[in-house]
């Protein structure tokens, strides 16, 4: 279960062609620039991916019925993933950035 604010962020990056289209308006010169360039957008897809690695802390964190000791192991387990994931961006590997490897990083 993910809470209502994780989605939306994760969806947003489904909203790229939304973007793209309001960046044809002249009006839309950041959007334009920052559309266009690769880097930005794979900043955009690194973001989201965290974003949705920390909601699914969140929701563990927020869950009913927990002790403190359950939510330290969830921290601490977080911590663990986050090394894990570090090692595997710095191997090339994204299975778990799911945005990041859309982006063509």
């Amino acid at each position: 279960k993910m809470s209502k604010k994780g989605r939306v962020f994760q969806e947003g990056w489904d909203w790229e062609y939304l973007f793209v289209e309001q960046s044809l308006k002249p009006e839309c010169l950041v959007c334009q620039s920052e559309l266009s360039d690769e880097s930005w957008l794979c900043d955009l897809a690194f973001l989201c991916d965290v974003t949705e690695h920390l909601n699914t802390l969140n929701v563990k964190l927020t869950g009913s019925k927990q002790v403190i000791t359950e939510m330290y192991d969830s921290v601490k387990a977080f911590q663990l993933k986050l090394r894990l994931l570090e090692k595997q961006l710095q191997q090339g590997n994204l299975f778990h950035f799911p945005c990041q490897y859309g982006a063509g990083a």
